[in-house]
């Protein structure tokens, strides 16, 4: 349940997202776990993959690539063994998460685009 998804989220020390491209090519957008992740102050470790490095960088957590089982592994580690490191990842996406992640700042950004095709269709 979402409710239990939460709390193991603000619980956690990080949040692991090994995302992989299916063998039929199907991926996920940006999943919804690594937004809520960040906005609870969780460093993010995940892979290189669809749009999860829009919002997953070395200032919020750690990005290898997909299907390199030991470089995960190194950057898991790397947040254990640094945990003021990882816990300023964390703010630092969560800061992110408020700053341009939520409802008011993506409907600005739709708002803008929106009048930027008009503008282009009607010149």
């Amino acid at each position: 349940s979402h409710p239990l998804v939460l709390r193991r989220i603000t619980g956690a020390g990080m949040v692991v997202v090994p995302s992989v491209i299916a063998e039929d090519g199907d991926i996920d957008g940006l999943p919804v776990v690594v937004l809520e992740a960040m906005a609870a102050a969780k460093p993010v470790v995940a892979t290189n993959v669809s749009a999860i490095p829009e919002v997953v960088s070395a200032s919020t957590g750690w990005l290898v690539e997909e299907n390199e089982p030991g470089a995960l592994a190194d950057a898991i580690a790397e947040a254990c063994l640094n945990p003021e490191q990882a816990r300023a990842r964390g703010r630092f996406a969560r800061e992110l998460i408020l700053d341009e992640r939520d409802s008011p700042s993506q409907a600005r950004r739709l708002e803008e685009e929106i009048m930027k095709a008009i503008a282009a269709a009607t010149d």
